[in-house]
């Protein structure tokens, strides 16, 4: 914020300067300050993410460190990056074609040494168009591999679409997760109605 103020301080002096110039120097300079101008009435005051971003964020993955990337802000639609090296991929979610009369969360409890938490949420998402995809492709391979194909069986999986999803998330902040849903759906996304 402070440095946008100062670049508007500058913008208005430079516009007095002008006042004393003439000719074709005059027009060009006041097109470029004219053009700083609107630039800077559209660019944010704060480089902060915005509220809608971070619920979206937070509701996906529980968590506050977890960045998003927006796909389709007009669709809502958005991705989380998963998965490293080989088996990197993004998971790919459409919130507006979720039912969100629907949207149902269930937390449970699990033991997990290496985790701060053991609540586990598992979040599902249903809708008559594609709510969910991952394009992240995975192979079996090893024995079990070898021995899924020797039974025709596929031993690679992915990309996958779905209308419905399971996504889970460890998190001690369940109540919060649900309100950055509730967000979402007040404040951006259209979601659906289910037929009954």
């Amino acid at each position: 914020m402070h440095g946008r103020g100062n670049l508007s301080k500058m913008a208005n002096g430079a516009l007095g300067i002008l006042g004393t110039m003439g000719g074709l120097a005059s027009v060009q300079a006041e097109s470029f300050l004219l053009l700083i101008s609107l630039l800077l009435s559209v660019v944010p005051a704060s480089a902060e993410p915005d509220a809608f971003q971070s619920a979206v964020a937070f509701a996906l993955t529980g968590r506050d460190d977890k960045p998003i990337r927006v796909i389709d802000s007009a669709n809502c639609i958005f991705s989380i990056n998963v998965g490293f090296g080989v088996n990197a991929g993004e998971e790919i979610f459409h919130l507006n074609n979720v039912q969100i009369d629907r949207l149902k969360m269930q937390e449970t409890f699990e033991p997990r040494p290496l985790v701060d938490t053991n609540k586990h949420l598992t979040i599902e998402l249903h809708g008559n168009d594609t709510v969910y995809e991952n394009t992240k492709v995975s192979t079996i391979d090893g024995e079990v591999g070898r021995l899924l194909a020797q039974r025709g069986q596929p031993t690679i999986f992915g990309p996958t679409r779905s209308n419905e999803h399971r996504l889970s998330i460890i998190t001690s902040e369940v109540d919060r997760v649900a309100r950055a849903w509730k967000y979402i759906y007040a404040h951006g996304c259209k979601g659906q109605k289910s037929s009954f």
